[in-house]
C-alpha cells in the first residue's frame, strides 16, 4: 500500500485567454519614429493591414506557459472569451485550447478597447462562477509570443504579476496578469468599467494588494523585451491620395 502521508499536495491553476483569436484588420497609425517618441506627435499617415490568428501564439503558449506550469505540478483548466469565428474555426481553437468554459462574443467591430474589456471580465466571470477552486489564474491574450523563459524572471505567487510599469507615469502592462485564484473577484471589481483603462489600473489594484512587476523595464509597450504581439500583413504610407507599400510583417513582427 502506497504511504500518502508525505505526498504533494494538489495544485490547481486556471489559465485565461481573451480578446481577438483570430481577425483580419486595417487602422491609421503615426509614423513609427514620432509615435514612439515624441507623445502625441506625427500625422496619422500610415495604414496597417494586420492578421490576427491564435495558432501563430499555440506552441509558444505550450512551452512558455503550459510546460512550465506543469513543471511545477500545477494541473490546469484553460477558459476563453473572444470574437465571433466560423464554425470550422472554433472547433480548431477548442483543439489548440480544450477549454472547461468558453464564449464566441458578438461584436461589431470586434477591435476596440470596450469590447476587449467585455471579453476579459466575461472570461474571469466564467472562471469565477465555475465555484472551482485555483491557487493561481493566469490572464493573458491570444496573440503573444512569450520571448523569455518563465524560469528567468521574478514571479511572486502571493500577489498580482504584472509584466512592467511604462515610460509614461503611473502606467503599466495590460497584457498578463498572473494573480491567486482567491483574488479573482476584487480583480473583476477592478476591470468593471467598459471604458476602463488597463494601463492606469496601478493605484487601483494597488488597493487590495501590491504589485510584482516582473520584468520591469520603464519603456512603452513596443519595447518591453518579454513578449511581442504576433501579427502579420502589410504596411501602407500615405502621400496624398497614394499608398505606398513600406514594410511586410512576419509573424511577431509587431514593434
Amino acid at each position: 500500500m502506497k504511504d500518502s502521508t508525505f505526498a504533494k499536495p494538489h495544485k490547481k491553476m486556471a489559465v485565461l485567454l481573451f480578446g481577438i483569436s483570430k481577425y483580419n484588420y486595417s487602422h491609421w497609425s503615426r509614423t513609427p519614429s514620432s509615435r514612439h517618441y515624441r507623445p502625441g506627435g506625427g500625422d496619422w499617415n500610415v495604414m496597417c493591414n494586420y492578421e490576427i490568428d491564435y495558432r501563430y501564439s499555440v506552441t509558444n503558449y505550450r512551452e512558455r506557459i503550459f510546460k512550465y506550469f506543469n513543471e511545477l505540478e500545477y494541473d490546469i483548466d484553460i477558459y476563453f472569451a473572444t470574437n465571433n469565428i466560423p464554425e470550422e474555426d472554433r472547433s480548431d481553437l477548442l483543439a489548440a485550447y480544450p477549454a472547461k468554459d468558453y464564449h464566441f462574443e458578438e461584436c461589431d467591430p470586434p477591435k476596440n478597447k470596450t469590447t476587449r474589456n467585455k471579453k476579459l471580465r466575461k472570461v474571469c466571470e466564467m472562471c469565477l462562477r465555475s465555484k472551482a477552486e485555483y491557487d493561481l489564474v493566469l490572464i493573458t491574450r491570444f496573440d503573444m509570443f512569450f520571448l523569455k523563459d518563465f524560469n528567468n524572471v521574478s514571479f511572486d505567487f502571493n500577489t498580482l504579476n504584472i509584466i512592467s510599469k511604462l515610460e509614461r507615469p503611473c502606467g503599466i502592462d495590460d497584457n498578463f496578469y498572473l494573480l491567486r485564484g482567491g483574488d479573482l473577484q476584487w480583480f473583476i471589481d477592478c476591470i468593471k468599467p467598459e471604458d476602463v483603462n488597463g494601463h492606469a489600473l496601478q493605484p487601483v489594484f494597488e488597493k487590495h494588494c501590491s504589485i510584482n512587476f516582473f520584468c520591469n523595464e520603464n519603456v512603452a509597450v513596443p519595447f518591453l523585451s518579454f513578449f511581442r504581439l504576433v501579427r502579420s500583413g502589410s504596411i501602407y504610407r500615405r502621400r496624398g491620395r497614394k499608398y505606398i507599400h513600406m514594410k511586410t510583417l512576419e509573424r511577431f513582427e509587431s514593434k
